[in-house]
């Protein structure tokens, strides 16, 4: 093992689409692989294993690569979880933290270990091993065993278990894979002579051997030291790259032997042998990498005590030279000196010239704020004499109330020298020399110079420029005052509307109703005394005024919920909707529905709104039940952010999600009225309710059928819409 100078390089995502999304599915097969293999190990729970090696894959990836890989771990998660245990959500969820695990652990340690440079050092792997194996993976664990255990996957009183074999597979997986990753990416390829090559094969063989008599059940436990210096012999004679080899290539025929019954770590049970096994293997990979990064760093230091004897003998050899070449070199400093002040006052004739030329005024000042330069600019803009104003400082230009700011101002550029606008976000003004203050816009560069910092202001003064900005603000304010009267009229022709349509449906009823009744006393008494078309005709009329009496009802129970507006008071859900199934009685009893509910909360909101909100849900939910199948409606409700999150579920015929915002609209039916009666008014009726509350109404059809009407009102009273 030779030292090499160099400093570690990450690898680089190709410039191409085609290649990085080639690059980002390997990697998400991979990972998928690698955990299908741990998940094959899962025992206190399928989503939780003592042996997870995606952790140090994802880790790799972010530390070589760069956070652009997220998607493909992300991705692999997902998939993995997916097809061995949970639903979608639990899956996303647990994917999001092992790939915020990567994330936070690759900035940890890019960030306080040293990135890929973690394992040159004793220090930086201890660092490795707190931020990557301790900290970050405790977020992968807390957000896993949180979801199993919220979404019902999982009891309450395995949650420390699952958590502790879960952190400690993660720890493990970083441990173990992400160091041999990282230095397989970063170290040079190794130039072995035969011999070399020989050694590594009796190295590696031997490491086998003594693993499989080990954890094989070959010789006692007594004996399971006999490993140990192997993995030793890697790092001392070989390097970091194959040190960690070969602790993976050891923990690979431990996990397989403890698998299998054998080996010391042989605990009660599968979960707790594979724990302790890989507490051991974290620790015997740490112990290994640290002893790697000593040797090397043991190399450097002979490196460097190398080369700086071979320095010290040029040195020698070259200092009576020097010497010779000394007074040649003073000769050649003085010549350079004059050359050098002749310089600088050209240099300084150039920034005169450039001060001159801009079209701000322009003021130089050292760090102390004393002015050393000024343009032409200054001398109109502020009525001061160049000489007045040369040496004097430059809170002379500042209004004495804002001379403070102006000094704290100072401080903090240079603490940071840098281009920039003075004090952003303020308002700034400047002193005339009679003493009249005006606005003005200040930008400050950093000219750096051999007697040390100088700033340099351009400093242009905005009086016009904010008089438009006033004349611009007067006429958004006149702007803003007629919108508001053109909302005021189109509100009140709204109400107008409103009350015209109640109005009409409400004095149609009459009129409608006369004609169907009539119409119904020409069917009955002139059926079979005319011919077939009249009656049919006859038919036709009912069935049109029937309708049209539908139709009329259903406007005026929408124009009521539109004209009256919620009185908002506590409400109990509990109550609302056992009303409601109270007014649906006649109707559960002749279906045979079932419907259930849990413990619904008071809300702010119109208690009779909220009884004819549940009455259309449920009364749809029963209405349209799959032929011979007992409607079975389930009322839930959650809490997110600041509102409330109803859900209704059904069992009945479900629907396509392509019409799923167009039966929110009045009069919209999806069904002839023979099958399914009613004027397409419910739904209307409920999206109004909601909405004058401040919420939200929509639909979900899942896939194992039914209809699931999911609606929103706030935690707090909310002014009406």
């Amino acid at each position: 093992m030779r030292w090499s100078p160099k400093a570690p390089q990450g690898l680089t995502l190709p410039g191409d689409l085609a290649s990085r999304l080639a690059v980002l599915a390997v990697l998400t097969i991979v990972y998928v692989a690698a955990g299908k293999v741990g998940l094959g190990l899962a025992y206190v729970h399928a989503s939780a294993s003592a042996v997870w090696p995606p952790t140090g894959i994802a880790l790799a990836a972010f530390l070589l690569l760069g956070n652009r890989v997220w998607p493909a771990i992300l991705l692999g998660a997902f998939l993995v979880n997916l097809s061995t245990a949970g639903t979608v959500a639990t899956s996303a969820a647990i994917a999001a933290g092992n790939t915020l695990e990567g994330v936070i652990g690759a900035y940890l340690v890019g960030r306080f270990a040293g990135g890929l440079s973690a394992f040159d050092r004793a220090k930086g792997i201890l660092r490795f091993v707190l931020f990557a194996a301790v900290i970050s993976t405790s977020i992968s664990a807390t957000i896993g065993t949180t979801t199993l255990v919220s979404a019902g996957l999982a009891p309450c009183m395995a949650y420390g278990k699952i958590w502790l074999t879960w952190w400690l597979g993660d720890a493990a997986g970083a441990l173990l894979f992400a160091p041999v990753l990282v230095l397989a990416a970063v170290e040079p390829l190794p130039h072995w002579t035969l011999r070399r090559v020989g050694e590594a094969v009796l190295l590696f063989g031997g490491l086998g051997a003594t693993g499989v008599v080990v954890f094989h059940g070959v010789v006692p436990p007594s004996l399971s030291f006999l490993c140990v210096p192997f993995p030793f012999w890697a790092a001392f004679r070989f390097g970091r790259r194959e040190a960690a080899a070969s602790a993976i290539l050891l923990s690979t025929i431990a996990v397989w032997g403890t698998f299998l019954g054998h080996g010391p770590f042989v605990a009660e049970s599968p979960n707790t042998s594979l724990l302790l096994l890989q507490v051991f293997m974290g620790g015997l990979s740490v112990m290994i990498l640290a002893v790697a990064a000593v040797v090397l760093q043991a190399q450097r230091v002979e490196h460097e005590l190398r080369v700086a004897r071979d320095e010290l003998e040029s040195t020698v050899s070259t200092r009576t030279d020097s010497l010779r070449q000394a007074v040649r070199a003073l000769e050649h400093e003085v010549h350079e000196r004059t050359r050098a002040e002749h310089g600088l006052r050209e240099s300084e004739l150039r920034m005169r010239g450039l001060l001159e030329a801009a079209p701000d005024a322009m003021v130089v000042a050292d760090a102390s704020g004393t002015i050393t330069e000024i343009s032409a600019q200054v001398e109109k803009l502020f009525g001061y004499g160049r000489d007045e104003l040369i040496g004097r400082p430059v809170d002379l230009l500042v209004p004495e109330g804002l001379r403070a700011r102006h000094g704290e101002h100072r401080r903090r550029f240079s603490e940071d020298p840098r281009t920039r606008a003075m004090g952003e976000g303020l308002e700034l003004h400047a002193l005339r020399r009679d003493k009249s203050e005006f606005p003005v816009e200040i930008s400050l560069s950093p000219v750096r110079t051999d007697e040390g910092l100088l700033v340099m202001a351009a400093i242009r003064d905005i009086t016009e420029r904010k008089r438009v900005e006033r004349k611009i603000r007067s006429l958004n304010m006149d702007l803003e005052r007629r919108v508001r009267e053109r909302t005021a009229e189109l509100e009140r022709s709204n109400e107008a509307l409103r009350e015209f349509a109640y109005a009409a449906s409400h004095d149609l009823q009459e009129p409608v109703r006369t004609m169907g009744n009539y119409a119904e006393l020409v069917a009955g008494r002139y059926r079979g005394r005319l011919d077939a078309d009249a009656d049919e005709f006859l038919g036709f009329i009912v069935d049109g005024a029937d309708w049209m009496h539908q139709l009329l009802q259903g406007l005026l129970e929408y124009s009521r919920v539109e004209m009256r507006a919620p009185e908002t008071a506590p409400t109990s859900m509990d109550q609302a909707l056992e009303q409601a199934l109270g007014n649906l009685g006649a109707a559960i009893a002749e279906t045979g529905a079932t419907v259930t509910s849990g413990t619904l909360p008071a809300v702010p909101s119109d208690g009779l709104q909220m009884v004819q909100l549940f009455q259309n849900l449920v009364g749809n939910a029963i209405k349209f039940r799959r032929p011979g199948v007992p409607p079975e409606v389930r009322v839930d409700v959650t809490s997110r952010d600041s509102e409330w999150v109803f859900a209704v579920h059904d069992n009945g015929i479900g629907l396509d999600l392509r019409h799923a915002k167009r039966i929110f609209a009045i009069f919209q039916r999806l069904h002839r009225r023979p099958e399914y009666p009613g004027a397409g008014v419910g739904l209307a009726i409920c999206r109004k309710i909601v909405e004058l509350h401040g919420g939200r109404i929509w639909v979900e059809s899942p896939p194992e059928g039914g209809s699931t009407f999911l609606f929103t009102l706030p935690h707090t009273a909310q002014e009406p819409r």
